[in-house]
C-alpha cells in the first residue's frame, strides 16, 4: 500500500519517529515540488545526517547537497549567476577583466583560497559570498516546480563552508517573507 506524498512528507519532521524510519520514509519519496524539499531537508538536518542528496530537477539536471551531520556542507546547482566569481564581480569587489585575468591562471587551487591568499577578499567576505551563494541555490532549489531525489548515506567532504541548521532556516524565513509579502 503506497502512502501519499504529503503524509510521508509530514512523517519526515515527527519528532517521535525514528531516525531509521526517516531514512525509509526518504527511500519511498521519488518526485516532489520544490517548496516541499524543505520537509526533506529538515528531516536530514534534524537528524543530523551525513550523505549527498542528489536531485535532478524538470530539465534532468543533475545537482545535490552535501551535509556532514545535519549541516549543509556543499551545494551544487547549475547556474551560472551563482558562481562565486559572478557574485564577487556583481558586488564590484573585482572587475571582471580581473576576475577573467584570474580565473584564465592555470591554479588548481579553489577561488576562493586564491581570492584569499592574493588578498582580493577577507576571510569575512569571503564566508559572506560563500553563504549568499548557499543562499541563492537553496532558493532555486525550493523554487523548482518538480524535482526527483535520492540521497545517498555516509558521505565526507573537507568542504569549509557550512550552512548550519540556523543558517538554514533564515533563509527560508526570508525566502518565505520575500515570495509571500
Amino acid at each position: 500500500m503506497e502512502r501519499n506524498k504529503v503524509e510521508l512528507l509530514f512523517n519526515l519532521i515527527d519528532v517521535n519517529i525514528s531516525a531509521r524510519s526517516r531514512t525509509k520514509i526518504l527511500d519511498e519519496i521519488e518526485t516532489i515540488n520544490g517548496y516541499d524539499l524543505v520537509f526533506v531537508l529538515s528531516a536530514i538536518i534534524r537528524n543530523k545526517f551525513s550523505g549527498h542528496l542528489i536531485v535532478v530537477n524538470e530539465e534532468n539536471e543533475l545537482s545535490g547537497i552535501t551535509f556532514i551531520y545535519g549541516d549543509i556542507v556543499r551545494i551544487d546547482y547549475p547556474d551560472q549567476a551563482s558562481l562565486l566569481g559572478n557574485l564577487v564581480v556583481q558586488e564590484e569587489v573585482i572587475s571582471k577583466n580581473e576576475m577573467e585575468a584570474i580565473l584564465n591562471q592555470s591554479s588548481s587551487k579553489k577561488l576562493g583560497q586564491y581570492l584569499l591568499e592574493h588578498n582580493h577578499l577577507s576571510s569575512e567576505q569571503l564566508s559572506y559570498f560563500l553563504f549568499k551563494q548557499s543562499q541563492l541555490r537553496l532558493t532555486k532549489y525550493i523554487q523548482d516546480q518538480k524535482v526527483r531525489f535520492n540521497f545517498n548515506f555516509d558521505g565526507e567532504s573537507h568542504e569549509t563552508t557550512v550552512v548550519s541548521n540556523i543558517k538554514f532556516y533564515q533563509i527560508l524565513h526570508a525566502l518565505i517573507f520575500k515570495n509571500f509579502s
